[in-house]
């Protein structure tokens, strides 16, 4: 059984989920560590910001297993420069993507051995290539994200 800190914990409405954090829905708080803004309106949907070149989050599991990472995103689009995201599980690099060349909300999934998670509390960090503005926005804004969530394989 997994579960993050306090009420950012939502339960899985697929029976493959496991942990699934609602990113913006306002009880995320706590599973949230450095580089997030505020929740808001981001293309129609209720998201946070990374407003650092990385954002992290805390996963509390009772066992570590191997579960596929799911990270519903969108990027700040430049014509001329694709956005990377980079995924590290406490600290040890498992994947990176190249974000597509469009605004909309897109899925990034990543297998992640049980050797990368820990007993207890882990760290998930999504590291990014830059922060840009957009429009009149005067903030540095790196990925907008949706969700995140665990499944089994």
């Amino acid at each position: 059984m997994m579960c993050a800190a306090g009420m950012a914990y939502e339960p899985a409405d697929d029976a493959q989920v496991v942990w699934k954090l609602n990113i913006g829905a306002g009880a995320d708080e706590e599973a949230l560590g450095f580089g997030w803004g505020s929740g808001e309106p981001v293309g129609g949907r209720r998201a946070r910001w990374i407003n650092r070149l990385e954002g992290d989050v805390r996963v509390h599991l009772e066992e570590p297993r191997d579960l596929v990472f799911r990270l519903t995103a969108s990027i700040p689009h430049l014509d001329w420069r694709r956005q990377r995201i980079g995924l590290f599980i406490n600290g040890r690099f498992v994947k990176d993507w190249q974000a597509a060349d469009d605004h909309h909300f897109h899925d990034y999934t990543a297998r992640i051995p049980a050797t990368y998670f820990n007993e207890g509390d882990n760290r998930i960090t999504l590291r990014m290539a830059y922060r840009t503005r957009i429009g009149r926005d005067p903030r540095d804004l790196a990925l907008a994200v949706d969700t995140i969530e665990l499944r089994e394989p």
